[in-house]
């Protein structure tokens, strides 16, 4: 099996080879200067999602999921809880762990939101902090527990950001390269915001039975008048689509403590050894059973997928209080 996967990113990385020396000085400066390479390619990743938001949001909301959800939570997962080590520790599992595995249940989001406190608990760092993020965090369950369904709407909109406020702080920096793409991110929301782009969405035809402006509207902007409910919901596919990137790109980049990007193979080895054969296995064929059943019923496919999901918004509020506690991830040596 290794073989033969192995014999399918062989080609990957010969192409990748042609590319680089292709574009030639300009590929060098982008391999060994980090900060640079991942600010141009948030800016792409920033515009890319903006254009796509702009002609073709419904396929985005329909699609994205599908293709990309998987890979972003086992993302989710690698490096929130995987590279930090927080699956080994007993604790952690069981004050994050529980409640997270409760809400991937069936659970109310209360219950599921009872990870964040118990993260601040769990880490280890100064007792001050680990209180009051541990009484904000009791808030952040009560609060939910007053509306469950507007809670789960707001987790909803809220952790798109969450994922790129956790990029933005992921390790020090020594220039100020990053602020390109947030900035960008921001100005491109502060925009679907106040509205340049509402024609959009009201114009957009229906992809499906059940997938069509109506029905986004209903389950991202239930209770909110239409004008504002069409802002919230192009600003959802745009916010989705630079999340699902930042864990499956960005983040990765950031993470690693060799500046240069790694080949595919490399890349391959890494992932096994963050996650193992068993887990990895796992996500492809859930992508690949996923897609199948898009085939069959697309509506369905994605609610069930989006209900399923619920805990990786809440498993990045837990990794937000374990870096409070415990500091930024930085770099972390390579296994690779």
């Amino acid at each position: 099996m290794l073989a033969a996967v192995y014999a399918a990113l062989r080609p990957l990385d010969r192409l990748r080879t042609r590319l680089l020396r292709a574009v030639g000085p300009l590929a060098r400066v982008l391999v060994v200067d980090r900060e640079l390479r991942v600010a141009v390619q948030g800016v792409a990743l920033v515009a890319v999602s903006l254009m796509f938001t702009a002609t073709m949001p419904l396929w985005m909301l329909a699609l994205s999921p599908i293709l990309l959800g998987v890979p972003h939570l086992l993302a989710d997962l690698r490096y929130c809880v995987a590279r930090p080590g927080l699956h080994r520790r007993a604790e952690w599992v069981v004050a994050v762990g529980a409640p997270l595995g409760a809400l991937v249940f069936g659970a109310d989001l209360w219950v599921g939101m009872l990870a964040v406190p118990g993260a601040f608990l769990a880490s280890h760092g100064a007792s001050w902090r680990k209180i009051l993020g541990a009484l904000a965090g009791i808030g952040l369950v009560w609060a939910t527990s007053l509306n469950n369904r507007l809670a789960t709407l707001i987790l909803a909109h809220a952790h798109n950001f969450v994922a790129v406020a956790l990029w933005w702080a992921w390790r020090p920096r020594g220039r100020r390269l990053h602020l390109l793409p947030l900035g960008a991110f921001l100005l491109a929301s502060v925009a679907l915001g106040m509205g340049w782009m509402d024609g959009v969405l009201a114009a957009s035809a229906s992809l499906l039975p059940g997938l069509g402006v109506t029905d986004h509207l209903r389950v991202l902007a239930r209770g909110v008048e239409p004008t504002l409910g069409i802002r919230l919901v192009l600003l959802y596919a745009f916010a989705q689509s630079v999340h699902y990137w930042m864990w499956l790109r960005m983040v990765p980049d950031e993470d690693r403590d060799r500046v240069a990007p790694r080949t595919f193979r490399r890349s391959w080895d890494a992932l096994v050894a963050d996650v193992g054969p068993v887990v990895l296995w796992g996500a492809i064929l859930s992508t690949a059973g996923l897609a199948v059943w898009a085939v069959i019923d697309l509506a369905q496919a994605r609610y069930e997928y989006l209900h399923f999901a619920r805990f990786h918004g809440v498993l990045e509020l837990a990794a937000a209080a374990y870096f409070l506690v415990e500091g930024r991830p930085g770099a972390r040596e390579d296994s690779q």
